[in-house]
């Protein structure tokens, strides 16, 4: 898993609106920043069509939010989340006043690593508005795309000496060589004191 590092995902989503009074389909963009192995920060911005959110045909609407990741301990390949953030809709119609519905979204998700810089990436979010409380449910199915230089797997142990290489402070410590917390040998064996003819 890269770790700090840009990520493009590309889904395909399905809106349950209403507990499936209706369901509408589509596709988002998400661009997202590892901030450190746990946190990721993620955004999207886009123009959406008015026919699939019951929008005015002569109006723009645009749908954006941004939010926040948790990302739980890794288990191989599959990396599994939590996620909540705000975000909202806005149209602009072409004649009257701009309207904005603001929205709540939190949910489970997940990422399994095809390769090191692929993942297949799902998640089921629950939206709620600020103004009326809807009981809709959005899942969508992916791709992530890294990118960037930092390579670094949570719960990877490089050199086997049972300490993960992000809390290792001696990365490279021989085999069968006892550790203290850190990864580094430990000094509990006593050393052969230096001796000299006099």
């Amino acid at each position: 898993m890269k770790r700090a590092a840009l990520i493009l995902t590309i889904s395909i989503l399905f809106l349950f609106v209403g507990l499936i009074k209706a369901i509408m389909a589509g596709d988002k963009d998400d661009i997202s920043y590892d901030l450190n192995k746990s946190w990721t920060v993620e955004g999207s911005f886009k123009q959406i069509e008015s026919m699939r959110y019951n929008i005015d045909k002569n109006s723009d609407a645009y749908r954006y939010n941004l939010d926040a990741l948790y990302n739980i301990l890794q288990y191989g390949k599959l990396l599994p989340f939590i996620a909540a953030g705000i975000g909202g809709i806005t149209t602009i119609p072409d004649k009257g006043d701009i309207s904005t519905d603001y929205l709540l979204n939190y949910g489970l998700g997940f990422k399994y690593f095809i390769k090191d810089d692929i993942a297949l990436r799902g998640d089921v979010r629950r939206i709620v508005s600020f103004d009326d409380i809807h009981k809709d449910m959005l899942c969508s199915l992916g791709l992530s795309f890294l990118f960037g230089k930092s390579k670094q797997t949570p719960n990877k142990d490089s050199d086997g000496d049972g300490i993960y290489d992000y809390l290792d402070k001696c990365p490279d410590t021989p085999e069968r060589v006892k550790v203290n917390i850190n990864g580094c040998p430990s000094e509990s064996d006593p050393k052969p004191e230096k001796t000299g003819s006099h």
